[in-house]
């Protein structure tokens, strides 16, 4: 059981450096090997039942989970907000471009 704990939490690290990094082209493939060792370490629990230490380790991987999710979705919601700015840039762009031609008109 510890060792899946610790390939558990080896995954999350993994993930966490991934999103602190914005290294997004490669994290589809983390969060699949992240949910293997989940599934892995499901099954294990169902098989063997849990102990207070086990129990343990589990509460301080979903914290470590919960933290990487909030500072996965922050950097979305930032993305985002980039992509809108850019956009409102570019539509500002094409009408000041277009002005000449509709004093020309």
């Amino acid at each position: 059981m510890k060792e899946l704990l610790d390939a558990y939490e080896r995954e999350l690290e993994t993930l966490r450096r991934m999103v602190f990094h914005r290294q997004w082209a490669d994290l589809e493939v983390q969060v699949s090997a992240l949910e293997k060792v989940k599934g892995q370490l499901q099954e294990a629990l169902q098989a063997q039942g849990m102990d207070d230490e086990t129990r343990l380790g589990l509460e301080q991987l979903s914290i470590k989970h919960r933290r990487i999710m909030r500072q996965l979705s922050e950097h979305m919601r930032q993305t985002q907000e980039d992509l809108e700015q850019v956009d409102a840039g570019l539509r500002h762009i094409h009408q000041v471009q277009s002005l000449p031609m509709l004093l020309a008109s």
